[in-house]
């Protein structure tokens, strides 16, 4: 197995759960649940994972609309506002960390999965 497809995609559906579990639940644990800004961007972030996760035709999809390409597609490009958009609105906070860490943490299991892509 290629060192670049070391994640199964069922294992990289469940890092995606617990991606949006905490995207969405670490405002109130952390307590910046009403710090505004913050609090919505991290929101917003475990919004739009939930949206594309579960409309990915992919063990975690229950609409199944978006092929598992797009969804490695978008998952190259999304970590950028994750690492860029705190460091920048946000800098210093539990907050920041939180979203950055996500971002980070996305890129790396994106990178390493196991996608049903043909090569050509």
């Amino acid at each position: 197995m290629p060192i670049f497809r070391l994640v199964p995609l069922r294992l990289h559906a469940l890092f995606d759960a617990l991606f949006i579990v905490v995207a969405l639940a670490a405002p109130w644990l952390l307590g910046y649940a009403g710090s505004g800004l913050a609090a919505y961007y991290t929101w917003g972030a475990g919004g739009a994972a939930l949206v594309l996760n579960l409309t990915t035709d992919y063990p975690l999809g229950v609409i199944k609309l978006i092929p598992p390409r797009v969804h490695s597609l978008v998952e190259w490009v999304a970590p950028a506002p994750f690492i860029v958009g705190p460091l920048v609105l946000f800098p210093g906070t539990a907050a920041a960390w939180v979203v950055v860490s996500l971002g980070v943490f996305n890129f790396i299991y994106n990178a390493l999965t196991d996608w049903p892509i043909r090569r050509r």
